[in-house]
């Protein structure tokens, strides 16, 4: 599934911006956004071993990690939150990083399996609804709205999937686990706040 929705993902981008290849400039950037797409897709096979609310957070951890860990103040997290939303002006560089990451997870998951038209269909609509319509608002956020207040926003993930898995999945889980989700989204929310104020 994580192939066919990055697969019809990318074509649908690709279809609507029409990007140019990537100038010797962007190519490293596109390449590295398309790994970090393809990374946050490892949610879904890890979603059979662990409950959604806390395979939310460790998404959340690994690019709150990076960021801290490559960020020589903490206003240049911030900074980089802005950067990338300037940067990507038409969805062009959304387009070309979601093919890559389309790329990347195509050997690990091609079967033949994959030709049903009952599943193909269905995967088209999981990237639509799941990876083209998101992407693409959470682009047109980082151009349109303070970095910090992204940042808070898009920190509540892990605490609305672990809500979200006790309700509908009746997943429960432990204090530490409801521990580790606040401590993940209140780091991320307030690295993003932080950082901003100091830009």
């Amino acid at each position: 599934m994580v192939v066919l929705r990055l697969g019809f993902a990318a074509l649908v981008l690709l279809a609507i911006h029409r990007p140019s290849l990537p100038s010797r400039r962007n190519l490293v950037p596109v390449l590295g956004f398309g790994g970090a797409i393809a990374g946050m897709n490892l949610i879904y096979p890890a979603l059979r071993f662990l409950p959604l609310g806390v395979a939310s957070a460790l998404q959340l951890l690994g690019p709150l990690a990076v960021a801290v860990a490559t960020a020589r103040r903490v206003r240049d997290v911030g900074f980089a939150r802005r950067k990338v939303g300037a940067s990507v002006q038409d969805g062009s560089m959304l387009a070309l990083a979601v093919t890559v990451a389309a790329v990347i997870s195509l050997p690990f998951g091609a079967t033949a399996g994959l030709c049903r038209p009952s599943l193909l269909l269905a995967g088209f609509g999981v990237a639509v609804l799941s990876a083209v319509v998101p992407y693409s608002l959470d682009l047109a956020a980082l151009r349109r709205i303070p970095p910090g207040t992204v940042a808070v926003l898009e920190s509540l993930e892990a605490a609305v999937a672990g809500v979200a898995g006790a309700v509908i999945l009746g997943e429960r889980l432990a204090f530490t686990a409801w521990a580790g989700i606040a401590c993940v989204t209140a780091s991320s929310a307030a690295a993003g706040r932080v950082g901003t104020r100091k830009l």
